[in-house]
């Protein structure tokens, strides 16, 4: 949490809710394993989750038909009321394998795109981002297509035994899909989101 400062302050990446939410998911399945598959739809951020101490943090799944609806919300340690930050449906779906991709093809049709350069410091962002966001190793655009490549350094890689969809990868995933004369943006839902399983670190 601590990588993801806005002002100063650290704030819970959108990314996070969406993790949070499955994690709690993977809690009420017989295996207690969260990867097995799901899909989340409407997450709307509702307040920004800031962390100018320790917090408590929990997420509420209430029954809703064939899913579930979700709650997160937050609290001073010891006080009464909680904070709503953001609210979901979710469900388990064990889905069909993806279709398969021939990332040499891919890496080939974008051979003549120039690479991008990295972002200097904090330029072009709203927030100031730790190691574990220093992710995109490769980024080129061709017309309206973008072509990125994500590593999670090798420090973080135990990170990925208690994340479903890790945050910093998440973020950095949706965040490059937009082109960057779009300019940077702050997310305000994740309209569908589909879990094949955990995010791997590559």
């Amino acid at each position: 949490l601590s990588e993801h400062q806005l002002g100063g302050t650290a704030v819970l990446p959108g990314a996070a809710h969406a993790d949070l939410i499955l994690r709690a998911l993977g809690e009420l399945m017989p295996s207690g394993e969260p990867d097995a598959g799901a899909v989340i739809t409407d997450l709307i951020f509702q307040a920004a989750l800031v962390a100018r101490a320790e917090v408590d943090v929990r997420v509420e799944l209430t029954p809703d038909g064939a899913a579930f609806r979700a709650e997160l919300s937050s609290r001073d340690p010891g006080a009464g009321s909680w904070t709503v930050h953001s609210t979901a449906t979710v469900r388990w779906e064990r889905p069909a394998p993806p279709p398969l991709v021939d990332i040499a093809a891919l890496r080939a049709d974008f051979a003549d795109a120039q690479p991008e350069p990295p972002l200097a410091g904090d330029q072009d962002r709203y927030f100031v981002l730790g190691p574990r966001w220093d992710n995109v190793t490769d980024a080129r655009t061709k017309g309206a297509q973008r072509l990125v490549s994500i590593t999670l350094g090798e420090s973080y890689r135990d990170d990925l035994l208690a994340h479903v969809l890790h945050p910093a990868l998440l973020d950095s995933g949706t965040s490059s899909a937009r082109l960057p004369a779009e300019g940077p943006f702050i997310p305000f839902l994740y309209g569908s989101l589909r879990s094949f399983g955990r995010l791997p670190a590559a």
